[in-house]
């Protein structure tokens, strides 16, 4: 049996293939730069995931929920607030 008999795995096999050409060296960096230092890998992941997350709800129609983003810079400033040592 071969791909072409199952639709649906050629389409799953489409799209899964670059969602794990992202994942794959991108754990195995983690896995090296946490030995030097995790501060800037978990900030590099926290801009690669909110830099997703725009793409995935903006998609190809590029318009841009104001209500997410305010939710969001809302979220960054009380977490940046929250991390201010007093």
């Amino acid at each position: 049996m071969s791909v072409e008999t199952f639709p649906w795995a050629q389409r799953i096999l489409r799209y899964s293939s670059p969602v794990l050409a992202l994942i794959v060296p991108l754990f195995a960096l983690v896995l090296l730069c946490e030995l030097s230092g995790g501060v800037l890998m978990t900030e590099a992941l926290i801009r690669i995931v909110v830099v997703v997350g725009i793409y995935v709800f903006v998609g190809n129609s590029g318009v841009i929920s104001f209500g997410s983003v305010t939710f969001m810079a809302i979220a960054a400033y009380a977490t940046g607030w929250q991390g201010l040592s007093q």
